[in-house]
């Protein structure tokens, strides 16, 4: 019989004690991610809450147990929606709610006329008395006649494109993955000024309290947002964050928040470019998700809410950053929110549409698609409308959840609506519909 050496002996039960605590080093560390990645936060009804959709005021700031509160909040009624005959930004008003209460149609609806635009349009076009401006995604900016759906001028920019413009009486700003935010002349698009950010930018640029903000990304998987002036293109001021800024911001009261890729979300103060509050989303630091913020915010009822890349809903305390509740999903939350009567309306690549309490996150009701949703919704009159990346457009009772329309193409976020106006965004064209057996007004 051979025998082993003492020594050797002590280095085998070494080695076998050795690989045991690294199995169950591992096993414990996977089980820490597996529970992470079910951790949910349930405390919306006993933080504030606004019972005005404007409204970002509280009369208590509890101290927030998961954000870091760079300076204290006071905060009041958020700004006016935009006026009824405007759909000038991306999300409707500057909070992003995605409704005009000023919109009035019902479906079913048919379509009056078709702008075919060939190649993708990812984001929907702004809209006012004057026109219809579209961005798309092979670098085209777009104007498109109200009436007759012909095509008034095309700018040629760099590609590819991602977002919505916005405008204002004089001009249209638009922002590219080239790299660039342009200001153009709504008349002809003529270029006013052109800026480089120092990265992609794919976040639908914002005018508020006379300034323009949008977010970039810069090099290091870095990102910054950027405050201009819409004049001239000049940078006002530059916050800059750890991880790409692809949202929109949201504007209420002085205040910006926007999500970040590296799994923050942010408050910024308007004017200065100040950070007031971030909070890191749960799996920022492992976890079997990221918490990466593709969507944009919208802030209502003193909450703002914003969808994660680890299958969440978040509602935060805007005034402090305090995580209210979080809601669970089966994949990603990539597209914004619409909220409205107390109702948060969501899509996640599950291919589930949500509604949920704004207050607590308790599900009010859920619609099975049956193909993933990527872009946001929009609430016209009582009735969601979402598109799906395989099943088109699905227009759902706001009440109920039960399908009430259905149209054949849409691929990310559909309508944008004003009083007499209602325009729907399929894969490559803009279709303006109309109430069955209604004349188009003009």
């Amino acid at each position: 019989m051979r025998v082993v050496p003492r020594s050797r002996r002590a280095a085998f039960v070494l080695g076998a004690l050795l690989a045991y605590l690294t199995v169950a080093g591992a096993a414990a560390a996977w089980w820490v991610l597996v529970a992470r990645a079910d951790e949910q936060v349930d405390q919306g009804a006993a933080l504030p809450f606004s019972d005005s959709v404007a409204s970002v005021a509280t009369t208590e700031e509890p101290a927030a147990t998961t954000a870091e509160v760079e300076a204290p909040g006071s905060t009041g009624a958020a700004p006016e929606p935009a006026p009824a005959a405007a759909w000038p930004v991306w999300g409707f008003d500057l909070a992003h709610t995605r409704h005009n209460p000023e919109a009035r149609q019902r479906p079913p609806f048919r379509p009056v006329w078709r702008a075919r635009l060939r190649k993708l349009v990812e984001f929907p076009p702004v809209v006012d008395d004057e026109g219809i401006y579209v961005q798309v995604a092979d670098g085209r900016v777009v104007s498109i006649d109200r009436e007759t759906g012909k095509t008034i001028w095309t700018r040629k920019l760099e590609a590819p494109m991602a977002s919505s413009p916005a405008i204002d009486e004089r001009s249209l700003y638009v922002s590219s993955l080239g790299g660039r935010v342009h200001g153009l002349r709504r008349s002809d698009g003529a270029s006013r000024w052109a800026l480089r950010v120092g990265g992609r930018t794919e976040s639908s640029p914002l005018l508020a309290d006379g300034l323009l903000y949008v977010g970039a990304e810069l090099e290091g998987k870095r990102g910054a947002l950027f405050a201009l002036e819409p004049a001239t293109g000049r940078v006002r001021w530059k916050a800059e964050v750890s991880g790409a800024v692809k949202a929109s911001p949201a504007y209420a009261d002085g205040r910006l928040y926007v999500g970040d890729y590296d799994g923050w979300i942010h408050a910024f103060d308007a004017r200065t470019g100040r950070r007031i509050w971030r909070t890191e989303g749960l799996h920022r630091h492992g976890g079997l998700t990221r918490s990466e913020f593709y969507a944009t915010p919208t802030v209502a009822y003193g909450r703002v809410y914003v969808g994660a890349t680890d299958f969440r809903m978040y509602s935060l305390v805007a005034a402090t950053g305090e995580i209210a509740w979080t809601a669970r999903t089966d994949k990603w939350v990539y597209g914004g929110t619409a909220v409205v009567d107390r109702t948060v309306y969501f899509g996640s690549y599950d291919g589930r549409v949500y509604a949920l309490d704004a207050r607590t996150g308790d599900e009010r009701w859920r619609f099975e698609t049956r193909s993933r949703v990527s872009g946001s919704p929009t609430v016209v009159n009582g009735v969601v409308y979402l598109s799906t990346l395989g099943k088109g457009t699905f227009g759902l009772d706001a009440r109920t959840g039960k399908p009430v329309w259905r149209f054949g193409d849409g691929q990310y976020s559909p309508v944008v609506a004003t009083r007499d106006l209602f325009l729907l965004t399929g894969t490559g064209s803009v279709y303006r519909m109309v109430e069955e057996g209604a004349e188009a007004a003009g």
